[in-house]
């Protein structure tokens, strides 16, 4: 055998030709051989054969065969049949598609005998999964095995078997489909079949596929095809709630969900970036929507990525945010969804930002302050978890008692009296509550805003932890006389507060604030303040009100207003004839008898309050008459009486004691039970009738007063 330019070549020789005539002579030989068609090949083979007799060429006619190469042909289609190809397109994650196998065609007017044919196609079982539905259908028309046409395009899978295992789907012919391709009718046209095998996307990503074909022992590989599929971004709202104002360190942050914070301090809600697998959906769109819960203030935001090694990067510019009443909205912009699109594919893994909102947390609200943001991402949206702080403010007292602890809010009371205001610190609302260093370095104060023209400024003050009844220290009080004599840290506080204050006012400071939240606030301790606060002398009448302040983290509370009235006296004294007319400043000669109307100002005790040390000093009232000109008998003593002039009747007089001192020219009503006295005839005026005689020889002006004593308190009649 050797090799020529257009092939091959080989020679049948005998090798004693007369011995070999003298054996073969006569008769015909054939000479037979196989050979087996190169893969890859198409075309025509010609051949031909020369029999040499003794230097005499006789050639054979040339024969010639037509070669069509197997050739697989691999496709996708979204369903069997579809003459639409959908190789190397973008599908969704979990959607079905069909691989077309395209068989080799058998060409007609063929010589050759499908004896096997199979194909078997490795699925990427990674990111696709086969369903187990598949289809062979004829490629051309077929005759069948009853002599009738079977149709390109009918479905012809009972005439296959379809096997899956270990990843490998395979399809063989069965011998009755081989046996209709090899008949002669069939065997003179064109022959082929598509099979289509259904495969579900799992995973996102490129899947490359190709198929082999086994057609009598010659295995042929298909062309490749693929497609992509991008994993779909399903919003994921995830919130936080810390304490302060944070923006680094953001997944190493404290959370404070569930716990109580305290009013005026600021937290930071934490808007949770999702993770962006490889191979993400391309972000086109980028939204949150925070609606603040009654109790929260906005203050602003940031925005970082944080990616898994904890590095951040800022990127607040990328966002925008709008306001709406107590909504905020945060939209991404384009630069920021360049950053979160790695290439065309999404080829890395990304991070959506993390939006710190911040916020103030209201001063006058009670209660629990719940809080969940909507994240959208492509049109689709998520709810996020609820995250829940609970506020609670002070609710300072003020009580207002006298120096025998009773309570005189709104009563009236005498000159030369005391005012003890307890001041009640209600710093266990907030135990166990979380504040940051700047709220607690605000500050802890009392601020009472006293009447300075009715009392005077405080000598003395003491605190008591209501816990242990003990007395405490670690505080300063300090008085102004006004606003402008105070620090700049006390007037900005009041400020900050709209606490106007009026003249003098006192403040009592907690002088570490640290230490104090640490003694008091945290652990749940109330304090009460003890200010005893004397009228001054020169208030004699009218009514004051007052109220203080409780200042917890720089933040002002106001106390209930207290009030009292200091007692007005005002006696009187007159003189009338005997039809009840007014003598005063008139003549009047020896012997006349004068008949003084003197009134005991009792209307000023309708709602009084008293301590035993007032009481001890008396409630009286008397006449300091001129014994040198009126001389007064046991008649005239006699004729005196107390007239109540709201019931125009005598009052009992058991209940009052008159002492008269003649040498002195005085007498003297004295009430024998004050207390009882005030609370018979408190409210009303008393008419004191009182006669005396003009002495023979009295010459000059006859000059009388009376004056009224209210516990050590004297007030004199003209």
């Amino acid at each position: 055998v050797t090799k020529t330019d257009t092939g091959f070549k080989f020679t049948v020789k005998a090798k004693d030709a007369k011995k070999f005539l003298e054996t073969y002579g006569g008769q015909k030989l054939n000479i037979s051989y196989n050979v087996k068609v190169l893969d890859g090949v198409n075309g025509q083979i010609s051949n031909i054969a020369i029999q040499n007799n003794f230097g005499q060429s006789y050639k054979t006619e040339t024969i010639k065969n037509e070669i069509k190469d197997i050739n697989p042909h691999k496709d996708i289609v979204i369903n069997a049949g579809d003459t639409t190809s959908i190789d190397g397109s973008t599908v969704p994650l979990n959607s079905t598609y069909n691989y077309k196998l395209e068989s080799s065609d058998l060409s007609d007017n063929r010589a050759t005998v499908a004896n096997k044919w199979s194909v078997n196609d490795k699925i990427d079982v990674e990111h696709v999964a086969t369903t187990n539905q598949w289809k062979v259908l004829a490629r051309y028309d077929l005759v069948g095995k009853d002599g009738k046409t079977i149709k390109a395009g009918t479905d012809i899978s009972t005439l296959f078997e379809y096997n899956y295992k270990d990843g490998v789907v395979t399809i063989t012919p069965k011998v009755d489909y081989l046996a209709l391709v090899n008949n002669d009718k069939n065997r003179a046209t064109k022959q082929g079949w598509d099979a289509y095998v259904q495969v579900k996307v799992i995973k996102a990503g490129w899947v490359s596929n190709t198929f082999n074909e086994n057609f009598n022992d010659d295995e042929d590989k298909s062309n490749e095809v693929k497609t992509f599929s991008f994993d779909p971004i399903n919003p994921k709202g995830d919130k936080d709630v810390n304490s302060g104002e944070v923006s680094d360190n953001l997944d190493k942050q404290v959370s404070i969900n569930g716990k109580q914070v305290v009013p005026g301090d600021t937290v930071s809600f934490q808007l949770k970036g999702q993770p962006l697998v490889p191979y993400h959906e391309t972000v086109k769109e980028f939204k949150a929507e925070d609606t603040l819960s009654e109790g929260l203030e906005y203050l602003g935001y940031k925005a970082f990525i944080v990616g898994d090694d904890g590095k951040q990067v800022d990127v607040t510019s990328m966002i925008k945010a709008t306001k709406s009443d107590k909504t905020v909205t945060y939209i991404g912009t384009e630069e920021l969804n360049k950053l979160l699109n790695s290439d065309e594919y999404n080829t890395k893994a990304s991070k959506t930002p993390t939006i710190v909102l911040y916020a103030k947390v209201a001063k006058y609200f009670n209660g629990k302050i719940d809080n969940n943001y909507k994240l959208f991402i492509n049109g689709k949206s998520d709810i996020s978890n609820t995250v829940e702080i609970e506020n609670k403010t002070p609710n300072p007292a003020k009580e207002d008692k006298n120096e025998d602890g009773v309570d005189i809010n709104g009563k009236s009371i005498p000159r030369n009296s005391t005012n003890v205001f307890y001041l009640h610190w209600n710093a266990s609302q907030y135990k166990d509550a979380i504040a940051t260093k700047d709220a607690i370095q605000k500050g802890f104060y009392y601020v009472d805003d006293y009447p300075d023209d009715a009392l005077q400024a405080p000598a003395e003050f003491d605190i008591k932890d209501d816990t242990t009844g003990k007395s405490v220290d670690g505080f300063t009080t300090m008085n102004y006389a006004s606003l402008e004599d105070a620090p700049k840290e006390i007037q900005d506080m009041l400020k900050a507060n709209g606490i106007e204050v009026k003249g003098a006012f006192v403040v009592i400071k907690a002088n570490d604030p640290q230490k104090f939240f640490d003694t008091y606030v945290k652990a749940g301790h109330n304090l009460t303040i003890e200010l005893p606060l004397t009228l001054r002398d020169d208030f004699n009448a009218g009514s004051y009100k007052n109220r203080a302040f409780e200042i917890d983290f720089g933040e002002g509370y106001p106390t209930n207003e207290v009030e009292n009235t200091v007692i007005k006296n005002t006696p009187d004294k007159d003189v009338v004839d005997d039809n009840g007319k007014s003598v005063k400043d008139k003549y009047v000669t020896a012997g006349d008898i004068m008949h003084y109307v003197g009134t005991w100002d009792l209307t000023g005790y309708k709602n009084f309050a008293l301590t035993k040390g007032q009481i001890a000093k008396g409630l009286s009232i008397f006449d300091d008459y001129d014994e040198n000109i009126l001389e007064v008998n046991d008649l005239n003593k006699q004729a005196l009486t107390i007239i109540d002039s709201t019931t125009n009747k005598a009052i009992d007089m058991s209940m009052v004691e008159v002492n008269w001192d003649d040498a002195h020219g005085k007498w003297t009503v004295s009430a024998k039970d004050p207390q009882k006295f005030l609370e018979t005839y408190g409210g009303h005026a008393l008419k004191i009738n009182f006669f005396a005689k003009v002495k023979k020889d009295a010459k000059g002006d006859i000059k009388n007063k009376i004056v009224q004593n209210d516990f050590g308190n004297e007030t004199e009649t003209d």
